[in-house]
């Protein structure tokens, strides 16, 4: 009996031990310091009682910061709570394969806080030549309310991409990108934003099977 509890708490442990080990990277900012491998491009960014805090001043300030390891296929999570808007059309993204620097191109999933607008989910690219390349838009059932916090999850595989608010599937795409692989980072426009419990998986086709489906 002794040697089945064994076993069984063996296997308990294991499958454990593999389901913290799809996790690559994640950050809480639970120490209110911003983390040594974020790297600020453009625009204020501050860690505040646990959260980091992305602002820019009006539509012309491209507020950014990237960070993590380079990655191809992966699952990207971020919680997201808007603070502040110059005008309901102002968005934040939270994007990926990204230059270690930051700068074009790079794949985003772009929300405007008036996300039940025609427009007010995107599934865009950052152009090498650095214009915005919008391949879909979508409305959300409902604007981002402030201080209302959304989990955001991007799972891309080579060319496709699912995008999912509250785990509510909002793209199933197949699109041709700039990178096939690169960083990761959180983009503000005209708006303030708190940025929270960011986690980086790797990608399980078993997991987004039923959503490869509707991906076309």
């Amino acid at each position: 009996m002794k040697k089945k509890l064994l076993g069984l708490l063996v296997v308990v442990l294991l499958l454990s031990a593999g389901a913290f080990a799809e996790v690559i990277y994640s950050q809480d900012f639970e120490d209110n310091k911003m983390p040594d491998d974020f790297l600020v491009v453009e625009g204020s960014w501050r860690v505040l009682n646990g959260q980091l805090i992305g602002e820019s001043p009006n539509s012309s300030v491209q507020g950014r910061v990237v960070f993590g390891p380079v990655m191809d296929s992966f699952v990207y999570t971020v919680d997201v709570t808007i603070l502040n808007v110059v005008e309901s059309t102002r968005w934040f993204s939270i994007f990926f394969r990204s230059t270690e620097d930051g700068s074009a191109p790079y794949h985003m999933f772009t929300i405007r806080q008036g996300a039940s607008a025609h427009n007010g989910t995107e599934l865009a690219f950052r152009h090498p030549q650095g214009y915005w390349d919008v391949r879909r838009t979508k409305p959300y059932e409902r604007d981002f309310g402030f201080r209302e916090t959304f989990t955001l999850t991007v799972a891309v595989d080579g060319d496709l991409f699912l995008y999912f608010i509250n785990g509510e599937l909002q793209f199933a795409a197949y699109e041709n990108g700039y990178r096939d692989e690169g960083i990761f980072g959180l983009h503000v426009n005209g708006c303030r934003v708190a940025f929270d419990n960011i986690k980086i998986e790797k990608y399980e086709h078993s997991k987004f099977r039923q959503y490869e489906r509707e991906a076309y």
